[in-house]
């Protein structure tokens, strides 16, 4: 019997805590302007290939977060287009270091996937989400749009991202013309002052990315983001 009622108190506090920070677990709303209700829930479903199941009208469709094995905060509601007569789910996990880790669905009939997006994000209302992608130094911007056909939230891509961080130097390293570091462009010298301008992709292993470096000189070239590191004062750098 104390196990049956610890049980039921502490999916009573998640539920609580859930809510508490804006966030539901189960909700009944009309998603798709039919003026019929859709019963809507999203529970924790750790598995090899998931880890939570979303549910809407008993029809449903599992997710995973990017850090495998979190417990989700619940869903939101989200209106990603005022102007259309859907409105939309995100199924929102914090991750281990305040993460911000959104599914996205929609529901016509069926539930269906939008998206998966693991940044910071900011609704616009016009079909518009921008984001937000801590680098450790820097902040990368991002912008979605909702594709009214697809249905599908999609990312529009850079050919860079803006980083205008400024720095100075301890030590000397090349910088290039092209993105495969070829023709030397300059030598950066030591104890200089440098700007790190743009990232050619966030996305990939944190010591590879690529930047574009401007010198004291005003001169522009491209380096890998280790040579950089190796010979800069530490950045103040955060997870």
């Amino acid at each position: 019997m104390r196990i049956i009622i610890m049980v039921f108190f502490l999916s009573l506090l998640t539920n609580i805590k859930a809510q508490t920070r804006g966030y539901a677990l189960d909700t009944v709303i009309d998603l798709n302007g039919d003026k019929l209700k859709e019963n809507i829930s999203v529970k924790i479903f750790h598995s090899d290939t998931s880890d939570f199941i979303f549910t809407v009208n008993g029809r449903s469709i599992t997710g995973v977060l990017e850090m495998r094995n979190q417990n989700i905060s619940g869903f939101k509601i989200v209106d990603l287009n005022k102007n259309d007569k859907y409105k939309e789910i995100a199924v929102y996990s914090s991750g281990p270091s305040s993460d911000d880790d959104y599914h996205f669905y929609g529901y016509d009939s069926s539930v269906f996937f939008m998206n998966h997006i693991f940044e910071s994000l900011t609704f616009s209302g016009n079909g518009i989400v921008y984001g937000e992608d801590w680098k450790g130094f820097w902040i990368a911007h991002d912008k979605y749009i909702l594709n009214n056909e697809t249905r599908k939230l999609e990312h529009i891509k850079q050919f860079a991202y803006y980083v205008g961080t400024t720095v100075k130097t301890i030590g000397e390293f090349e910088i290039y013309r092209e993105k495969e570091l070829i023709n030397k462009v300059a030598l950066v010298s030591k104890d200089s002052e440098i700007t790190l301008l743009l990232c050619d992709n966030k996305d990939i292993e944190f010591y590879d990315m690529l930047y574009l470096v401007k010198t004291k000189t005003q001169l522009l070239g491209w380096a890998k983001f280790r040579e950089i590191y190796d010979n800069i004062v530490p950045l103040d750098m955060a997870d």
